[in-house]
């Protein structure tokens, strides 16, 4: 879970903050109303790997049984959340999924937990440093990005990508993650 949150969240928020540029440059201003709805699924996105690491673990050892009824019941919520939200409209809709996407990781949390021993605090402990580094290096760079209002699209991206990037890198070395290590050592390795 470091591994995958440690590559997941930061890309997600990235794309988060420069959702407008990033749009606006590649598909026109025709789409800028998409955006909002972009960066909701966005925080959908930060979890959905999570999401399905946990419950790969029940089918790679064969437990199917877990597995269905996992699966089932996280689709009983699902639609409750749909079917509460969607004569809210779009909007509503969107954060009912985004906020599904959090509830079944709570839930493949219990289970993995149950299960398999991979405590909750565990994991929680593998991916809490990678979420809040993300939050504060995104807000930091979502500030800064305000200086670059106005400024030629692709510049506000690569500005913004540069920035997070080293910010979100550096911070992690300065901060020791283990996580940085291992990223390492796996990019080393497919080379």
């Amino acid at each position: 879970m470091k591994v995958i949150s440690f590559v997941t969240f930061p890309l997600m928020m990235l794309l988060i903050i420069v959702a407008f540029p990033l749009i606006r440059l590649m598909l026109t201003d025709k789409w800028i109303q998409s955006i909002p709805m972009f960066q909701i699924l966005c925080i959908v996105g930060m979890f959905t790997p999570v999401n399905v690491a946990n419950t790969e673990i029940f089918r790679s050892i064969g437990a199917g049984k877990i597995y269905f009824i996992l699966q089932t019941l996280k689709r009983v919520v699902g639609l409750v959340f749909i079917f509460a939200s969607v004569p809210f409209g779009l909007y509503p809709f969107l954060w009912a999924i985004a906020t599904m996407s959090i509830v079944t990781y709570a839930m493949n949390l219990y289970c993995t937990s149950r299960y398999f021993g991979y405590k909750c605090s565990d994991q929680l402990r593998d991916i809490l440093p990678n979420l809040l580094l993300t939050l504060s290096v995104g807000g930091i760079t979502a500030l800064a990005m305000q200086l670059f209002e106005g400024w030629p699209d692709i510049v506000q991206v690569l500005v913004a990508t540069t920035l997070y990037g080293a910010l979100f890198l550096l911070t992690a070395v300065a901060l020791r993650m283990k996580t940085i290590g291992i990223v390492r050592s796996l990019l080393s390795r497919h080379n």
